[in-house]
C-alpha cells in the first residue's frame, strides 16, 4: 500500500461489527480499539437498531446491535458510550 508514518487513510469498519458498552469506564478487555463518545441519535427496527455516537472533531461512527440489546443498554441521545472495535474487523484504505 506504500504507508508511511504520517500517510493519511480511513479505517473502515462495518457496523455490525461495532461491540458497545455503556459509559466509558471499562473492565479488562482484550479489544484494543476503544472510542469514546456521546449518543447523537438511536433509531430503533424491528430487530435491530442503529446507534450513532459522536465522536468529537466532527467525526461520528454508527453501530448496528439488536434491538433487544439497545434496550438493555438503555444509551439514548446525550448518554456517554464506548464503541468497541476488534483490530481483525478494521480494513485500512488509502484516500
Amino acid at each position: 500500500m506504500g504507508l508511511s508514518p504520517g500517510a493519511e487513510v480511513f479505517a473502515l469498519v462495518k457496523s455490525s461489527f461495532v461491540i458497545l458498552a455503556r459509559g466509558d469506564e471499562l473492565a479488562q478487555l482484550s479489544v484494543r480499539n476503544r472510542l469514546g463518545g456521546t449518543v447523537a441519535s438511536r433509531t430503533d427496527g424491528q430487530v435491530n437498531s442503529e446507534i450513532v455516537l459522536d465522536l468529537g472533531g466532527g467525526k461520528t461512527l454508527a453501530a448496528t446491535i439488536t434491538r433487544e440489546s439497545a434496550e438493555t443498554l438503555a444509551l439514548q441521545p446525550g448518554d456517554r458510550a464506548t464503541a468497541l472495535v476488534k483490530a481483525s474487523h478494521v480494513i485500512v484504505a488509502l484516500p
